[in-house]
């Protein structure tokens, strides 16, 4: 009966998780697991976790499909228990593996994601409001290009004329960084029902005496591209290049790798673009053009902006005609 019912509603999973810590307890009497035997849900379903099982492997597909709806249990109830674990976004990548129950996978997909250490998405949550706020007074038509980022995509005043012919909605958050545009997904891009999305972030992820390695920028990337298809498995995104610039000279390698290890990312899925117009931003031995920035030397000033545009222009116009 329990397999028969729809996997992800509370009654099952209460019911598998039943059926598990009797299990974990029953196995720590007969093999001398004493910590397996802890009382409360959460300590025991840990333990089992981390617990290598000596079971056969289960050839019955009706005990195979057991064994993965109280594992899927497990992990459920983990990522509601402990909300700080260092394992829970690996629990809830499972528990949204293509192949879970779709009830499953979508409820995994919109949990929001476990917020690292020297992260603060909060702090613009004020920000984020007022967007949400103009969408609401003033809804912008879905089928559009959504634009997102940090102060490069916020400062982009020109957007809408540069891309004339294509509907833009520019939604930049000046300061932000890469997690913040994943934390914030959902209203800075997927309320918009886009045709495709454009980014520019890592910035300010590469940036002080603490920045990000290259593998973490690469990753949050992953991220975003993850939480802004869940609804839309297709949705096509262009991650423009992060830009090396004249106040950060000294992060200019660790920009490059980040570049790198992205632009491998989208030359494995057809629907992700790299954007690289850092080339025509450069002087000939490679180093930023200061013509290109403001005077803080990391913005970009009209000239710039106008390189961007040759650059994503014909992108966007790409991928929004995948649609």
């Amino acid at each position: 009966m329990r397999l028969k019912l729809p996997w992800f509603v509370p009654e099952v999973v209460d019911r598998a998780v039943d059926e598990v810590v009797w299990e974990q307890r029953r196995r720590a009497r007969r093999v001398g697991a004493a910590r397996i035997a802890a009382a409360g849900r959460t300590a025991t379903f840990l333990a089992a976790v981390e617990l290598p099982t000596a079971e056969p492997a289960l050839a019955d597909a009706d005990a195979q499909e057991r064994d993965r709806h109280h594992r899927d249990a497990m992990l459920a109830h983990l990522v509601a228990a402990t909300p700080g674990h260092r394992q829970r976004d690996r629990w809830l990548a499972e528990l949204a593996r293509a192949t879970a129950p779709e009830q499953q996978r979508q409820w995994a997909l919109r949990q929001p994601p476990t917020i690292p250490v020297g992260e603060d998405p909060q702090r613009w949550a004020a920000e984020v409001q007022q967007f949400v706020d103009a969408d609401r007074a003033n809804p912008p038509p879905p089928g559009g290009v959504v634009f997102v980022g940090s102060s490069s995509i916020r400062g982009w005043r020109s957007l809408a004329d540069d891309m004339a012919g294509l509907p833009v909605v520019r939604r930049g958050v000046g300061g932000s960084r890469l997690f913040d545009a994943c934390y914030w997904s959902d209203d800075l891009v997927s309320r918009h029902r886009p045709a495709a999305v454009v980014l520019f972030s890592g910035t300010n992820d590469l940036a002080g005496d603490r920045p990000k390695s290259a593998a973490q920028v690469r990753d949050l990337f992953l991220l975003f591209v993850q939480r802004v298809r869940r609804d839309d498995p297709e949705l096509p995104i262009a991650w423009i290049a992060i830009t090396p610039s004249p106040a950060r000279a000294q992060h200019i390698g660790l920009v490059r790798a980040a570049n790198d290890l992205v632009r491998a990312e989208c030359a494995a899925d057809p629907r992700l673009s790299f954007i690289d117009p850092t080339p025509d931003l450069a002087l000939p031995d490679g180093a930023p053009d200061p013509r290109f920035f403001q005077r803080d030397g990391l913005h970009l000033n009209a000239n710039g902006y106008a390189v961007w545009t040759r650059h994503v222009r014909p992108v966007a116009e790409r991928l929004r005609a995948l649609r």
